[in-house]
């Protein structure tokens, strides 16, 4: 019981990540968007005041927004395949089922119930 009431609040924290969020150039320059996807080198963002997806280099954002594209990018690889080819793509899952999943076996690895 008190894993489920858990993983709720982690999910719910982290609700306000998951939207549109303001990204920050190293000069300062702001910028509103969600993250769609990325590379290791390019960054995609679905702006917020037109909908329009636009991908530039990775080294155009922050050092904190590097960090949160590289973390978002981690957890879509847990649905990739081992081996490319050898098995049908996995159908993706939603950003809250991945999330959930996540805190879910973090708090199982520490050992919290």
């Amino acid at each position: 019981m008190i894993r489920i009431l858990l993983c709720t609040c982690v999910v719910a924290g982290l609700a306000g990540l998951l939207e549109a969020r303001t990204w920050t150039s190293p000069d300062g320059r702001k910028l509103e968007g969600e993250y769609v996807s990325s590379t290791g080198t390019d960054v995609t963002l679905k702006l917020a005041s037109s909908g329009k997806e636009l991908t530039f280099p990775l080294t155009k954002l922050c050092e904190e927004d590097q960090v949160f594209i590289k973390e978002q990018a981690a957890m879509g690889e847990d649905e990739k395949p081992a081996v490319a080819g050898t098995m049908r793509p996995a159908k993706r899952r939603s950003i809250w089922s991945r999330i959930w999943l996540r805190s879910c076996r973090s708090s199982i690895r520490t050992g919290c119930t």
